[in-house]
């Protein structure tokens, strides 16, 4: 079973480094078979690579509810890309309450993907979600 870790974990990073490669990739498997271990790994794999923009594992207590998910991001990636962050904070400016909506998809538009435009050219920026399944009200996401 460990080979077969160590296998998928290659695959992610050969996944994440081939620009080609399609923008999702979605791991999916039976309970306990090792999807957050696995996505743990390629966290790790991927930050010591500077291409983690950031992780959100909902199996961890505190991180269930799934309007953590997006300021979540938002935040990790504030802290990592400065061009990012001087357009989040842009948008925040301009819509205080953007954060606190109710509709996840103008939350993400609004947080993640409008801030995400002026870097987007600027390499490879992975952001790995782990277990929305085990997220409260998987209906916001």
């Amino acid at each position: 079973m460990e080979t077969t870790r160590v296998q998928i974990v290659a695959d992610l990073v050969a996944w994440a480094r081939n620009d080609k490669s399609s923008n999702v990739y979605w791991l999916n498997g039976h309970l306990g078979t090792g999807k957050t271990s696995i996505a743990h790994s390629f966290s790790k794999c991927l930050d010591a690579e500077k291409m983690l923009g950031a992780s959100f594992f909902c199996s961890r207590a505190s991180f269930r509810d799934a309007g953590r998910i997006v300021p979540t991001i938002a935040s990790m990636l504030a802290r990592s890309h400065p061009t990012f962050r001087s357009s989040l904070r842009k948008a925040l400016d301009e819509d205080p309450d953007v954060a606190n909506l109710n509709f996840p998809s103008e939350q993400f538009k609004s947080l993640i993907i409008e801030p995400m435009k002026p870097i987007v050219d600027t390499g490879v920026i992975i952001i790995v979600i782990d277990g929305i399944d085990e997220c409260s009200e998987r209906e916001k996401v």
